[in-house]
């Protein structure tokens, strides 16, 4: 069997694998790409190289369907709002395994903080783990 992370690997959102078995293939939680380093089309959760992380970041020209605007707004971030659960939780989650995976794989987050969560988990529970790349591909 072959795993490929198409797409979301270190991203915020697009999830997308393409899974191959036996001469079957099959995409695998194809969800809305949102942004990240990749692109801008939508603002969704402010990841890095989206438009709305520019504008929280304080940005005060910012580029719009390849036009440069002026920021005449203000804005406003409300914290704590996420559906995902923080890293304390999802290392919960985790130790709640009786008998650990073969090897884990951390698919959600930029690349900084998906590496850095896959690090967590290897030093905190010793598993295998990896925060993949883009079109990675491997054999389970």
């Amino acid at each position: 069997m072959k795993l490929t992370f198409i797409s979301a690997a270190q991203e915020v959102t697009g999830s997308c694998f393409l899974v191959e078995a036996n001469g079957a293939r099959a995409l695998v939680d194809c969800g809305k790409f949102q942004g990240g380093s990749r692109s801008s089309r939508t603002i969704g959760y402010q990841a890095a190289g989206t438009l709305g992380r520019e504008l929280v970041d304080g940005e005060k020209l910012v580029r719009i369907f390849g036009e440069k605007h002026a920021v005449q707004a203000a804005i406003h971030t409300i914290g704590g709002l996420s559906a995902h659960a923080d890293q304390t939780a999802r290392m919960g989650w985790l130790k709640g395994f009786s008998n650990p995976p073969a090897r884990t794989f951390v698919v959600h987050g930029e690349a900084r903080t998906a590496c850095g969560f896959a690090d967590l988990v290897a030093d905190e529970l010793g598993w295998s783990v990896e925060a993949p790349a883009p079109g990675t591909r491997v054999d389970l």
